[in-house]
């Protein structure tokens, strides 16, 4: 169940992020990149949106805040 209590018909989890400030900054860039291409319903959801584009948006705004290493 989503947070407004209807069934998911799908679901995507992308890899963790290691502070609280960059796990906010990744979740609201997403939101943003998502709302530029889709009608916004509520902050989390959008209407006719497609879920693997969702999920690209999710994993990139991830990845824009994890910490970088060397030699990976």
């Amino acid at each position: 169940m989503n947070s407004h209590q209807y069934g998911l018909i799908d679901a995507h989890v992308t890899d963790p992020v290691d502070d609280r400030p960059s796990i906010i900054r990744a979740e609201s860039e997403a939101h943003i990149g998502m709302g530029k291409r889709y009608g916004r319903i509520t902050r989390e959801e959008f209407r006719d949106a497609d879920f693997v584009i969702a999920t690209l948006w999710a994993d990139v705004s991830v990845q824009r805040y994890q910490p970088q290493t060397d030699g990976e």
